[in-house]
């Protein structure tokens, strides 16, 4: 029995979608679009969730004991923090690069809010009402929301291993090239501790910042899903 159990994790492991930002980001829709407004509000969330909840995001990723993927899932977050408070676009020079660095970005935000939504099982009338509150409207237009519905609930999501990495957001610290090492999250790895920790990092944000913004019956539904 525990053979047959090992061998059903190897093979649902070896199944899921693997997705990196042009899956289903919309870059040409994305680029039509005041972009940078769109990122900055969507980056706020991220911001937030960190500040108020660092020590705590810190003391897991630093714990030996987690596996990759859910450390690769808090250091994102931490990673998101960090370039709304330090990356400014015109220090680099690249314009290709820009415009890539942009779409990782969205992609990650938005695969991370897609993790938490899975593991709730939230309708996808009800994912609508998460991205508006979470991310804002205005960067729905810029993603390709089918595609992210169509990976499934346990997808294996790639973007820059630089990220992650040590090297300051300054400059031309992101080229193309240095980008090309990716790290992972697993989502079927994702510990469960780890989503209930960012679950409730949403909600608390909700409550405490947005609830005003977003009072409707279904924006408030959304969110009592999540927190069940």
């Amino acid at each position: 029995m525990t053979a047959l159990v090992v061998v059903v994790v190897i093979i649902t492991t070896a199944m899921a979608s693997r997705l990196i930002q042009d899956s289903f980001v919309d870059l040409q829709n994305y680029h039509l679009r005041n972009e940078r407004a769109a990122i900055e509000r969507s980056l706020d969330t991220f911001l937030q969730i960190y500040d108020e909840n660092k020590n705590e995001i810190v003391d897991y990723i630093k714990n030996v004991e987690h596996d990759d993927s859910s450390k690769n899932f808090m250091s994102a977050i931490r990673f998101l923090r960090h370039f709304k408070s330090h990356y400014r676009e015109l220090q680099s020079e690249d314009l290709d690069d820009r415009k890539t660095l942009m779409s990782e970005v969205i992609g990650l935000m938005a695969s991370i809010l897609q993790a938490v939504m899975n593991v709730k099982h939230l309708d996808r009338y009800l994912q609508v009402y998460m991205r508006e509150i979470f991310l804002g409207n205005e960067l729905r237009s810029c993603l390709n929301e089918g595609a992210l519905h169509s990976a499934g609930d346990f997808f294996v999501y790639n973007f820059p291993k630089l990220f992650i990495g040590e090297k300051i957001i300054k400059g031309n610290w992101f080229t193309r090239e240095s980008a090309q090492e990716k790290a992972e999250i697993d989502l079927s790895c994702v510990e469960r501790e780890c989503y209930d920790m960012v679950i409730g990092y949403f909600v608390k944000l909700y409550d405490n910042n947005l609830k005003a913004s977003f009072g409707s019956a279904t924006y408030g539904l959304a969110v009592m899903k999540l927190r069940e």
